[in-house]
């Protein structure tokens, strides 16, 4: 299926936000998503199951200075 990931169309195969993320080789610990333009918490992750043309916008914090 099709969905716009950090605004990029992009073809995947997972169905959840959380196979998402593993799919993606993302460290969940860093991480922030929203689906659909709401803010997901990572214990909702497993059960927001994905759909074609959904937006999903992954963001990672890093530390610096």
């Amino acid at each position: 299926m099709k969905i716009v990931l950090n605004g990029q169309e992009t073809e995947i195969q997972s169905p959840t936000l959380a196979e998402l993320i593993i799919s993606e080789n993302l460290d969940p610990s860093s991480l922030v998503a929203e689906h659909n333009g709401r803010i997901v918490t990572s214990s909702e992750w497993d059960t927001v199951f994905l759909r074609e043309k959904d937006k999903v916008e992954l963001l990672r914090f890093v530390g610096g200075g």
